[in-house]
């Protein structure tokens, strides 16, 4: 066979093996003392192909009425919470997974920085980022209970830092997020923990909190006064008219971002008081109040002593307890 056949040959097999390869061509000058007289041709391994995450929008928050789902609920409760008809839960983290699942059934993702001790390290500013750039539009909530011992706990000057912090790392990631502030857990401390709040951040930044509006928990802090529906609604009624006497927060609506009856296993008669009485009353009631945005009720399931009563599933099923099923009525009429 003639050489320059050969050549031909061998050519045509180098090209048959790039096949489905990604193909690289060399430089088609010759190295010293060698005598390539066609183009070099490297076969480099393929490359597997990136698939970004696009990201998806979380609808704007209207009027709703949710259910919260803690990290102590190991059951998936994505479909259940809309079959609920719960339109709206948090589980006080920020959770990219959950969020799709639920956005898949049509409930609306809360998202939460949690902590505020420490001030700006409490933010976990690359997470925070992460899920905003993914879920644009979303509504988050700033804190979990600041005027609680045994929850965020943090001072009015930590909250501000922490705060200027998350709402940079917010606004640098997706500025059309929502963020309300500051997630107090009782009456007394609604006001004076928040104003005191404002006060440090106009001190520090020298300018007003940026905030959409305020979320607050509502609960009694007097075990006799637990079923008082007209106590609560008086307490928020007190906390909507100082926030618009508030520069910063006047005309701002309120999410109640956690309400119920604070009670344990122990006593068994207080989840037919609350199915009987205190959340169809209460719920009615959140209905008629426009500058309430959202409720979200405590909680899917949480334990089986404590706060056992206010559980909407039993454990590790979707069978409604005696308040879900009045929590279920409630929301729908």
């Amino acid at each position: 066979m003639h050489k320059h056949s050969l050549w031909l040959i061998l050519l045509a097999f180098m090209v048959a093996g790039c096949a489905g390869q990604q193909v690289v061509r060399g430089p088609t000058k010759t190295e010293p003392g060698r005598h390539f007289i066609f183009p070099l041709i490297f076969i480099s391994p393929q490359q597997p192909k990136t698939v970004a995450v696009q990201p998806t929008p979380l609808p704007a928050l209207r009027k709703v009425a949710g259910v919260a789902w803690p990290g102590e609920d190991g059951t998936d409760r994505a479909a259940g919470l809309a079959q609920l008809g719960a339109q709206a839960t948090l589980d006080w983290g920020h959770d990219p997974e959950k969020a799709a699942r639920l956005q898949q059934t049509g409930v609306i993702y809360l998202p939460m920085q949690w902590s505020c001790r420490g001030g700006a390290k409490a933010v976990n500013v690359n997470a925070v980022t992460l899920f905003a750039r993914r879920y644009p539009g979303a509504t988050w909530l700033a804190f979990n209970e600041p005027d609680h011992s045994g929850q965020a706990n943090c001072t009015p000057a930590e909250g501000a830092e922490a705060y200027f912090a998350l709402y940079a790392a917010l606004m640098a990631a997706d500025p059309t997020a929502r963020v309300y502030c500051c997630g107090t857990a009782w009456p007394a401390g609604h006001i004076a923990w928040t104003q005191a709040f404002s006060a440090a951040y106009r001190a520090r930044y020298g300018t007003w909190p940026p905030v959409d509006g305020l979320h607050i928990h509502s609960y009694s802090q007097v075990w006799e006064a637990r079923f008082e529906c007209r106590a609560r609604q008086t307490e928020l009624e007190t906390v909507h008219a100082w926030t618009n006497i508030q520069p910063w927060l006047a005309g701002k609506p309120l999410i109640v971002s956690e309400w119920g009856v604070l009670s344990g296993s122990w006593w068994r008669e207080d989840a037919a008081r609350m199915a009987r009485n205190y959340i169809p009353t209460m719920r009615a009631w959140f209905d008629r109040q426009t500058w309430i945005l959202a409720d979200v009720w405590f909680a899917t399931w949480y334990s089986d002593t404590m706060y056992q009563p206010s559980n909407i599933f039993e454990r590790n099923s979707s069978t409604l307890t005696v308040v879900g099923d009045a929590w279920r009525r409630a929301a729908r009429q």
